[in-house]
Formats: structure tokens, C-alpha cells, sequence
């Protein structure tokens, strides 16, 4: 009974919660300090303490803020090329200093490379590092890569089976911060299949479309990529070929997503 009775208490969304709790705490201890220090300068009645705080809050948003910027540049900029080598350097680089990051760039270079349409060399990067002992959030992120190879080498009913999982393990409590995003993301993947099979509802259209509005870049790519398939299942050429053109000029070489649009 004891035995049963951790494995209900166990569950991707509680063992999620767990892992963001750990893993936001430094941050938001961080960010208190940082409010801390701004009340006690503007409450200190010296006006250059106050400028002086405010002003260096202010350059390491602006530094942050543009470092983002920058990468997403550069992440569209590396789609334009036929070698991914530059774009999974693009990615790997940020990711591997998060938690858990050399897993993450596992499997964001596998997703990559199985656009690219190198199955092989996308199983081996998911096979090259453990996956063991992780929380079910990092592990959702194999099981998509899982998807995305499938997906992209014809194997849809696979995908979606995989795609469908990983929305279960990637569940998160509504309020932590990116928790619509995230979850919107895996979504994608899950009607991406739907839409693949034939299956796609008018919610699973809508949906791509909120994805295909709200999303980063490869979620904007992955959600046009649904969206014209469906368009072929329903004839609608215009919507087809502007999706197939918004990838197109994103992402040139993805030629499993194109040989999917044009023989689906």
C-alpha cells in the first residue's frame, strides 16, 4: 500500500513543480535583493545612490534584453544555411549553461538535424547522453525530439504517439512564468501529428494558428507546417502555399517538411 501510495502522489506535474520550485528559488532570491537594494537607495534620500542603482538595473536589462535579440538573430540567420553545424552551435551555446542543459541541446540538435533530414545523425545525438533520473519536463523534451524524427522521416502515427507523451510529461502549474508558452509549444507538436494523420479539427487549426502567431521562430515553422497540410486536405491552396512560402524563406533546407506539404 505504501508503494501505491507514492506512486499516485507521483506524477509528471507534481514532480514538475518540484523541479521549476528548485530551480526558480536562486532567481527569485536574487530578484528580491535586487528590489531590496533599489527601495533602500530611493529611500535613502541620497540622489546619486538612487541614479547610480537604478541606472545599473537598467544596463543589465538592456544587456539581457539585447542578448536575446542577438541570438534570435543569429538562430535565423543559421536556418538560411544548408550545413546545420552553425545553427546547432547557435543553440547549443545558451542552452548548455541552464540546468540539465547539455540534454536540452541534445535533444533541440536532434530536432534540428532530423528537419534537416539526418535521421541517423538526430537518434545518435538523443542516444549519445543519459536520460535517467530526470524530471519529466527535461525528459519531454527527448520525447519531442522523439516526435520530430518521426514526424520528419513519415512515420506520423510514431510521432503523434510520442508528441501526445510528451504534452502529458511537460504538464505545469498555470502561474509559473512561461508555463502558456511551454505548454502551447508542446501542443504543436501533438496537432502537428493530428494534422499529419488527417485528423486535425477546426481546434487543432486554431490552435496552429496561436502558435503560429505567439511562438519563437521553430515553433512558428513547425505550427505553418500543420497549418498547410491541412490546407491540402482541404484544397485550400492560397493557405498552403503562403505557409510553404513562410517557411521557405525561413528555413530553405528543411526538406522533410516540404517533401510532408507537398505529398500529404
Amino acid at each position: 500500500l505504501g508503494g501505491a501510495g507514492n506512486s499516485i502522489m507521483s506524477s509528471p506535474h507534481s514532480d514538475n513543480r518540484r523541479h521549476l520550485l528548485r530551480l526558480w528559488a536562486p532567481a527569485l532570491l536574487l530578484c528580491g535583493v535586487v528590489g531590496a537594494l533599489i527601495v533602500a537607495a530611493l529611500a535613502s534620500g541620497d540622489s546619486a545612490r538612487a541614479r547610480t542603482t537604478v541606472f545599473a538595473v537598467l544596463l543589465v536589462g538592456l544587456f539581457l534584453f539585447g542578448s536575446r535579440a542577438f541570438q534570435k538573430r543569429r538562430f535565423a540567420r543559421a536556418l538560411q544555411s544548408p550545413d546545420p553545424t552553425a545553427l546547432l552551435r547557435s543553440i547549443a551555446g545558451p542552452v548548455r549553461r541552464v540546468p540539465h542543459g547539455t540534454l536540452l541541446a541534445a535533444a533541440n540538435s536532434a530536432t534540428i538535424l532530423a528537419l534537416y533530414g539526418r535521421f541517423d545523425e538526430a537518434q545518435h545525438e538523443l542516444e549519445a547522453v543519459s536520460w535517467r533520473g530526470i524530471p519529466p519536463l527535461i525528459r519531454a523534451h527527448h520525447t519531442l525530439a522523439s516526435a520530430a524524427i518521426a514526424y520528419s522521416s513519415g512515420r506520423v502515427t510514431e510521432g503523434l504517439a510520442h508528441a501526445v507523451a510528451a504534452v502529458q510529461e511537460a504538464t505545469l502549474d498555470s502561474q509559473f512564468p512561461g508555463a502558456g508558452t511551454s505548454a502551447l509549444a508542446f501542443r504543436t507538436y501533438r496537432n502537428l501529428g493530428l494534422a499529419l494523420s488527417g485528423r486535425a479539427t477546426e481546434s487543432t487549426a486554431e490552435e496552429l494558428n496561436t502558435a503560429f502567431r505567439q511562438l519563437p521562430l521553430l515553433g512558428q515553422i513547425t505550427a505553418a507546417w500543420g497549418l498547410a497540410v491541412i490546407a491540402r486536405h482541404q484544397h485550400a491552396a492560397p493557405q498552403q502555399q503562403a505557409m510553404r512560402a513562410f517557411i521557405q524563406a525561413r528555413a530553405p533546407h528543411f526538406a522533410p517538411v516540404f517533401r510532408s506539404i507537398d505529398t500529404a
